[in-house]
């Protein structure tokens, strides 16, 4: 399709215009009236001043074929027609529409997989913005990702962001490059509901580019069960799980520590099919699992041969209390059952139920065989009872660089003698990060602190491969790299610049060899 320009629309009028003179012209010689001939030219020329002006007045001059930018934050809405047309999509801010033909002041587009009119009158004009249609860009090279999104690590199930993303297209023309930020571009997320390393797919132009993001398990720690009503079902009598209660139990916080309970749809059983009502007589275990295969929780259910006719608690845990979240070890509790035919049997398939979560005295149940014995136990308050900064951890960075506290552990303390890994802590230095040193640094956390050592090393002072720091390379500096590979040993930071020789910041056992080689004069390190 050939697109006329506004002038060559004009052009085309004057010619009409020209025709009808001439054809007045001639008419007026056939008659030989001199003064009708002048006088009907005057007046076609004046018809023909006054439309050329009108046109030019109210015609689409002023705006050009071209690329037009969005420059309204709300965004520019894309209509079915040119006068009170129905909205069929929204071009957001910054993007770039090109015209494909104008027409008062409205431009013909193709945007969104759409054709469309657009009021020109709301967008800026951009002579130097590439030209987009049907998705292909004038002198698009490739995109890059600038920036990453503020949000790169994500759990199983969120909602991915893209704030603090930024896309740069890269133009080649004449042989040149240049760079330019662009908006309007498309973004593809993978499965957010599976966890692992994960590519996010940019598309603009016809050209794709892309970033990872990490997919965290749910934080879960683990899950409780209640015993169904019924536990011991008669031969050929369907198994039934009415009762149960499954709650889980997470490491982030988000249950309160009083865990949440799960609907039926949110777990699976197995070992034992709910209504099969072909199980011979025993003894048989049900496995709840919850989300992953390693979070699960058992209990037993008995079919009858010969009924259980009393159990005996013959041996107890020392301590008959826990904390907030504690469980007993099963372990610790012996039973023994004596049945209808007069035999007594220790069991180790029993089912224990009890409350770990709210603080005070207990009584809990032990069931087997459709008997229960009961005991009673303490509950007492989890309380912090302070902090603890991971120790042996070189933490630091070079003068003149930023402070960087990476490879920081705190952990919070608490009565029962647990340690957890926190990271709502605050700290507080004082300390110029351009100045070599040794400095303290404390942690915060509650009614809590604790202190460790930051490191501001020299950048001049350190020699690669002398991992000791002692001014030499040698079998020890190779030795400590090596157990630092292994977890043996910790490094501090200027130590584990000197080690990593191979400046790829990993420090493995290659570089562990490379040291002893240099050490022993086999070949330079560099």
């Amino acid at each position: 399709m050939t697109i006329l320009k506004l002038d060559d629309k004009i052009i085309i009028n004057k010619i009409e215009k020209n025709t009808r003179f001439n054809f007045i012209y001639k008419k007026s010689i056939m008659k030989n009236n001199k003064k009708i001939l002048i006088k009907t030219a005057a007046v076609v020329l004046c018809l023909i001043t006054v439309f050329s002006f009108t046109f030019s007045c109210f015609s689409d001059k002023r705006y050009s074929i071209g690329s037009y930018v969005v420059t309204d934050e709300n965004g520019q809405d894309i209509l079915s027609a040119q006068e009170a047309g129905e909205k069929i999509s929204v071009a957001p801010e910054g993007a770039v529409l090109t015209t494909i033909k104008i027409v008062n002041g409205m431009g013909y587009i193709k945007y969104d997989g759409v054709y469309g009119w657009v009021d020109l009158s709301k967008l800026s004009y951009r002579p130097d913005t590439p030209s987009v249609i049907d998705g292909d860009i004038e002198n698009l090279k490739s995109i890059e990702i600038s920036s990453l999104p503020d949000k790169v690590v994500y759990t199983q199930g969120d909602t991915p962001e893209t704030d603090g993303l930024a896309v740069t297209a890269v133009f080649s023309s004449d042989g040149k490059e240049t760079r330019q930020k662009v908006t309007g571009y498309t973004i593809s997320f993978p499965d957010m509901d599976s966890y692992g390393e994960k590519r996010v797919t940019v598309y603009y132009g016809g050209k794709t580019a892309g970033f990872e993001i990490t997919v965290k398990k749910i934080p879960v720690s683990y899950i409780t069960v209640t015993l169904p009503t019924k536990t011991v079902f008669a031969l050929g009598e369907p198994v039934s799980f009415d009762g149960m209660k499954v709650r889980a139990f997470y490491s982030d916080g988000r249950d309160s520590g009083l865990g949440i309970l799960l609907d039926k749809d949110d777990y699976t059983v197995v070992g034992v099919k709910e209504g099969d009502a072909s199980l011979k007589s025993g003894s048989y275990t049900v496995t709840v699992k919850y989300l992953y295969d390693e979070i699960t929780a058992s209990f037993h259910i008995y079919v009858e041969k010969t009924s259980v006719v009393s159990l005996l608690l013959t041996s107890a845990p020392k301590n008959m209390y826990i904390y907030q979240g504690q469980t007993f070890n099963q372990n610790d509790f012996k039973i023994s059952a004596a049945d209808s035919s007069g035999a007594v049997t220790e069991v180790t398939d029993f089912d224990l139920d009890y409350d770990n979560t709210e603080v005070g005295s207990h009584t809990g149940t032990i069931s087997y065989g459709g008997r229960k014995i009961y005991f009673s136990y303490e509950v007492r308050k989890l309380e912090e009872t302070g902090i603890e900064v991971s120790t042996g951890i070189g933490i630091g960075n070079f003068a003149g660089s930023p402070v960087n506290f990476s490879g920081l552990k705190v952990y919070a303390v608490y009565n029962s003698g647990e340690r957890k890994e926190i990271s709502d802590y605050e700290i507080d230095y004082d300390f110029n990060p351009s100045v070599p040193g040794e400095y303290k640094a404390t942690v915060f956390h509650g009614d809590f602190s604790a202190e460790f050592s930051y490191t501001v090393a020299d950048v001049n002072s350190v020699i690669l491969g002398d991992v000791d720091l002692n001014g030499e390379v040698n079998s020890l500096d190779a030795r400590l790299t090596l157990r630092y590979s292994a977890s043996l040993t910790t490094l501090k930071y200027a130590q584990r610049k000197a080690a990593d020789v191979d400046a790829n910041g990993k420090i493995t056992a290659l570089d562990a060899r490379k040291i002893l080689r240099a050490s022993a004069k086999l070949e330079p390190l560099t």
